[in-house]
């Protein structure tokens, strides 16, 4: 048997530009926190550069009924004029140095 899974999350664009295909991953686990499943879900949707957009009761597909929590992530985007992904950047030290944040 399986649930659908409905999450409610916001993302922030903290770029110069918009973004589209986001990608995001869900873990799910029992109340005892063991591991459950994974799902992934593409957002077609595009969000506007230096802004924010909450996704309400999104479906990520069918889990375990057991399943009590889920930990979303983001996965990947792309830029939505050029098309490029980009998961994250590197400044020139190499440190991570991503302006999307998701789950804010």
């Amino acid at each position: 048997l399986g649930s659908k899974a409905l999450v409610t999350f916001t993302l922030r664009n903290s770029n110069d530009y918009a973004v589209k295909d986001i990608e995001i991953a869900c873990k799910f686990t029992r109340r005892d926190g063991r591991h459950l499943t994974d799902r992934k879900r593409l957002i077609g949707d595009t969000i506007d550069m230096k802004s924010r957009k909450t996704f309400a009761k999104m479906h990520v597909g069918f889990v375990n009924v057991n399943a009590d929590k889920a930990k979303c992530a983001l996965v990947s985007a792309s830029r939505a004029s050029s098309g490029e992904p980009f998961p994250f950047r590197c400044n020139r030290n190499g440190a991570l140095d991503s302006c999307f944040d998701a789950f804010s």
